[in-house]
């Protein structure tokens, strides 16, 4: 599996086509919490950068953010 293959930009609708799902649609959508929790980590070690992985309630998925909370 290559490193691009557990996540995707919108959920895949049957058939293998891509939605669009308004709100996350410009979002990387990563398939696992343990797995956005691996980018995550990584990109904190590389970077400098204080993230955390939260769930979607709109395609499902697990994205990535550098807020602290959502209003």
């Amino acid at each position: 599996m290559n490193k691009y293959a557990a996540h995707s930009k919108a959920p895949a609708e049957p058939g293998g086509r891509y939605s669009v799902v308004h709100g996350c649609k410009n979002k990387r959508r990563y398939h696992t919490e343990a797995f956005a929790w691996r980018v995550a980590k990584r990109a904190t070690r590389q970077r400098g950068l204080a993230l955390r992985v939260y769930p979607c309630p709109l395609c499902q998925g697990w994205h990535i953010t550098k807020r602290r909370t959502f209003t």
